[in-house]
Parts: C-alpha cells; structure tokens; sequence
C-alpha cells in the first residue's frame, strides 16, 4: 500500500508535468475503478478542464481543475503511469502479454496519465468542487500540516478513549498521523513529554506512545 511519504513523492513528482495543462480527453477502461461514480458522470467532470495543481491529504491525491478536482486513492496496489502519447496508451493499456493495465487514464496535450490498480482496490472519482467531495470532507488535518502540532495532538488524545493504534487510525483525527511524529521540529523527547502530561491516561496507552515514539526515533 503506498503510504503517506510516497504519495506525497508522486504529488511533487506529477506537477511539473502536469500543472496548468488541459485534460482534452478522459478515458475509463475499468469502470470499476470509479464506482460508486458512472464513468459517464468523471469523464464529463474532467474533460476539458485546466488542471491548476496537485495536491495531497494524508493518502488522496488530488488533481485541483479550474473548476471541481479529481480524487485519486490508490488503496492496496494502485500506482501512475505516464504515457508519451494516446497512442502508446492505445498499444499498451490492458495488452496481453507485455501490456500495461490501466484502469483510467486522463489525456494532455503532451502525454497521457494512467491510473491503475490489478487488484481493483483504487478509486478515481471527479467532483463539482473540493466542498463537495466527500473524502475531502471526512479527513482530519494533514499530518504534515503547519496547523498539525504536538499540542493539537495532545488535546485530541485527551478527548479520546480510543486505544492508541485505533485513534492513530482514524481518518477524522489525522489521515497518516504517526507520520508526524518525524515531520515536526519538535524533538521526539518534547513530544513524548507533551503528550504523557495528559491528566488520567492509563499505563498501557502510556507505553502504547513511547513504544510508538522510539519506532519513529530511528527511522
């Protein structure tokens, strides 16, 4: 499963190649790939827009249009590949033996860029605009996120009765959360000293975080 820094990687790596160009055309050769979504209902969202930038909220990436944006999870096995032309998509794009699958693929003006997942886990749906879509709506600030701090951190694990693994999973909370731990200029001890002062918390949440703190203390 690609995971939060290398989702982040494909954001920094796609927006030089792809920032203020027009999506002339939309295909969709699985339309499993955007379920609950009809392919009808992505391709007339995103055709003929100018795609602005890319952005990243824990594991979605974001394509941000001129008007609406596309969401792109990868899940399990999901992974972009960049096509020189429709017409190496065409040769290549679900050939077998020595084809590429391809579930969706969004064409420019200089290439074409290709979504897939073998094992039919990854979404790609468009939406009207970014308050409209419904992940967006449901995740929590971004781990790597100025307004993510060890002391917003610590107000949310005071409110929560949620073992420590759960909580760190919970969308709403943080998407990626443990991540950071390391993104953060305060040092692990500070955030370990943070977090431990909070009134009430049980022994085995308490070792629960520094087990988790001095995982991420030598990676």
């Amino acid at each position: 499963m690609p995971e939060l820094p290398e989702v982040e990687a494909v954001a920094r790596s796609l927006r030089p190649l792809v920032r203020d160009q027009r999506i002339r055309r939309a295909y969709v050769f699985h339309p499993i790939a955007t379920r609950p979504q009809a392919p009808a209902d992505l391709i007339a969202l995103s055709e003929e827009r100018r795609l602005k930038t890319i952005s990243r909220c824990g594991k979605y990436l974001f394509l941000e249009l001129d008007r609406g944006l596309i969401e792109l999870h990868f899940r399990l096995d999901g992974q972009l590949t960049w096509f020189s032309s429709t017409k190496e998509l065409f040769e290549r794009a679900n050939r077998k033996p020595m084809g590429v699958h391809v579930d969706v693929a969004f064409e420019f003006g200089w290439g074409v860029l290709g979504f897939s997942d073998g094992r039919h886990f990854g979404r790609v749906h468009a939406w009207e605009s970014a308050d409209a879509c419904l992940p967006l709506a449901n995740l929590g600030v971004d781990a790597m996120s100025r307004k993510f701090t060890s002391r917003r951190l610590r107000t949310m694990l005071a409110a929560s009765k949620r073992p420590v693994k759960e909580f760190l999973l919970a969308r709403r909370v943080s998407p990626a959360l443990a991540t950071s731990i390391r993104a953060k200029p305060c040092g692990t001890r500070d955030w370990i000293r943070g977090v431990l002062r909070i009134p009430f918390m049980k022994e085995n949440r308490r070792n629960s975080i520094k087990r988790l703190c001095r995982f991420f203390a030598v990676l």
